[in-house]
C-alpha cells in the first residue's frame, strides 16, 4: 500500500522469492534473510551437513540439532524457488547442495566463475563517465560492477574504488580531483564520503551552467536585435533612394485623394448655410400656415357669432 507517494518495502519475516532472474542479488538477500532468522542456519548451508547413518533414536543431541536446522533452512529455500528452480533442486538432500547446484546454474562452474570475473574486470578497468551521465547515474553503473565481482569472489579495497572513481572522471573535474587529492587522505576516504562530496560539486557546476546559458541567451537575443534594427535602418535607407520613381503613381493618387476631399469639405462648408437657410424658410412657411388657419377659423367664429 502506497502512503504520501512511498511505498512499502519487503517483508522482513518472509525470504526473497527466486524465479530464475538476478540471481546475484537473490543470493545477497537471501544470505542475510538466512543470517536473521538463526546463525545456526547460515552455517548449516555454508557448511556441509552429513546425515547420520545410524537410527534415529540412537542420533545424539547434537545430531537431532543439526538435522533439525537442516530440515528448517531446505524449508526456507523450497519456499522461495519457482517450480522450475525447485525440479533442480528437489533430489538434493542437504542445503549445502541446493545452494551449491543454485550456484553452478546460475553462476557456473570455477572456469566460468573466472571467465566472468575476467570480463568484469576489463569493465572496471575500462570503466568511465560519460558526458551525459550525472554522478548519481555514474556511481550505479560503478556498483553494478563491484557487486557482480563481489559476487564472484572478486572485492576491492576502499582506496582502490576511491581511486577508480577519480580516474574515471571527465577533464572539467580535474580542479575538484586536484583538491580531494591534496586535502585528503585517501587510504582513509571512504567511497561514500566521495560520492557525496562529488555531488556537492556537481550541484555548484550546474548552478553555473545555468547562469552561464542565461547570459548567453540575453546576450544572443541583444545581438538579433541589433542585427534586425541595422538590417530595418538599411532597407528603409534603400527603398527611399531605390525606389522613388516606383511610388510616383503612388503619391500622385495619395495627392489627388486628398485634394478631392478638401473640395468636398469646402462644398459641405458651403451648402451648410443653404440647408440652414432652407430650412428656417420651411419652418417660417409653417408658421404662417398655421397662422393663416388660425386666422380663418376666428373669421368663421365671428361669422357664425354675428348671425
Amino acid at each position: 500500500m502506497a502512503l504520501n507517494g512511498f511505498q512499502e518495502g519487503f517483508s522482513v519475516f518472509r525470504p526473497p522469492f527466486f524465479n530464475g532472474s538476478d540471481y546475484t542479488y537473490w543470493k545477497t538477500r537471501m544470505r542475510v534473510f538466512m543470517l536473521s532468522m538463526d546463525l545456526d542456519l547460515w552455517n548449516i548451508i555454508k557448511n556441509c551437513f552429513q546425515l547420520p547413518s545410524k537410527p534415529t533414536n540412537e542420533w545424539s543431541d547434537l545430531e537431532r540439532k543439526s538435522f533439525s536446522l537442516n530440515a528448517k533452512a531446505m524449508n526456507a529455500l523450497f519456499c522461495v524457488l519457482n517450480k522450475n528452480e525447485f525440479n533442480r533442486i528437489s533430489s538434493c538432500e542437504t542445503t549445502f547442495d541446493i545452494w551449491r547446484t543454485l550456484k553452478i546454474m546460475h553462476e557456473g562452474t570455477s572456469r566460468i566463475i573466472d571467465s566472468k570475473v575476467n570480463l568484469l574486470l576489463h569493465d572496471f578497468e575500462l570503466f568511465r563517465m560519460t558526458p551525459s551521465e550525472t554522478i548519481d547515474d555514474m556511481y550505479t553503473r560503478f556498483t553494478d560492477v563491484v557487486n557482480s565481482l563481489k559476487s564472484l569472489g572478486k572485492s576491492f579495497s576502499s582506496f582502490d574504488l576511491v581511486n577508480k572513481i577519480l580516474r574515471s572522471l571527465p577533464k572539467e573535474w580535474d580542479p575538484k580531483i586536484t583538491a580531494i587529492q591534496e586535502s585528503k587522505n585517501l587510504n582513509d576516504y571512504s567511497l561514500e564520503e566521495l560520492i557525496g562530496s562529488l555531488m556537492t560539486y556537481e550541484m555548484t557546476l550546474l548552478k553555473h551552467d545555468e547562469h552561464d546559458e542565461h547570459l548567453n541567451h540575453l546576450l544572443k537575443n541583444k545581438k538579433v536585435f541589433e542585427l534586425r534594427t541595422r538590417e530595418y535602418h538599411l532597407s528603409d535607407d534603400s527603398n527611399d533612394e531605390d525606389n522613388e520613381e516606383d511610388f510616383e503613381p503612388l503619391i500622385d493618387l495619395n495627392k489627388f485623394i486628398k485634394q478631392k476631399s478638401k473640395i468636398n469639405n469646402k462644398l459641405e462648408q458651403r451648402n451648410r448655410p443653404m440647408k440652414k437657410k432652407k430650412a428656417h424658410q420651411e419652418e417660417a412657411n409653417y408658421a404662417l400656415m398655421g397662422f393663416d388657419n388660425e386666422v380663418s377659423n376666428l373669421t368663421s367664429l365671428n361669422y357664425f357669432e354675428i348671425t
